[in-house]
């Protein structure tokens, strides 16, 4: 079948609805842009994505915090 090593990230999460559904879909890593000083419509702030993280499941792999 595939490789067991093969992980999946999601990058450009903005709310905590597609943090989850994208840990039950089975992602191992999601990404944020948190504190970016450009504009970008993914950009989050640190607030959200501290709700996001709370709320999601401990399996999916974030950021330390000391990098947002």
């Amino acid at each position: 079948m595939g490789d067991p090593a093969v992980r999946v990230k999601i990058c450009g999460v903005r709310c905590v609805e597609d943090a989850l559904l994208d840990a039950e879909l089975g992602a191992d890593a999601i990404g944020v842009l948190v504190g970016q000083h450009h504009p970008s419509p993914d950009f989050i702030g640190v607030e959200q994505a501290a709700a996001m993280k709370r709320a999601d499941s401990p399996l999916t792999t974030w950021p330390p915090r000391s990098r947002w």
